[in-house]
């Protein structure tokens, strides 16, 4: 019997299991960013994590991207925010942002 519940939990688990992809962070954090103050330092603080993308544009600012993907047997979650900071890394505007 001791041989089995090694194997048992490894199936279960693998039959149960889950994946994800992406950093977590807290999309609803972003709120509280406030445009030509917050820098780039303290977005990625309020937010919980670091972003998996970034952009120089042509006029010297930068877009951000943070996106969290989560499935599960039951289902999946997909998250994503895109914000933009000037040249000196204080906060413009959200992009973009999508929940599902």
């Amino acid at each position: 019997m001791k041989n089995i519940t090694p194997i048992l939990v490894f199936t279960i688990a693998l039959l149960t299991g889950c994946a994800s992809a992406g950093n977590q962070f807290d999309i609803n954090a972003a709120e509280s960013l406030i445009p030509g103050k917050t820098t780039y330092a303290e977005a990625v603080q309020i937010l919980g994590g670091e972003p998996i993308a970034s952009k120089v544009e042509d006029d010297g600012t930068k877009k951000y991207g943070w996106s969290r993907a989560t499935a599960t047997p039951v289902g999946a979650t997909l998250t994503k925010l895109t914000l933009l900071f000037d040249s000196n890394g204080v906060f413009i505007r959200e992009v973009a942002r999508q929940s599902l």
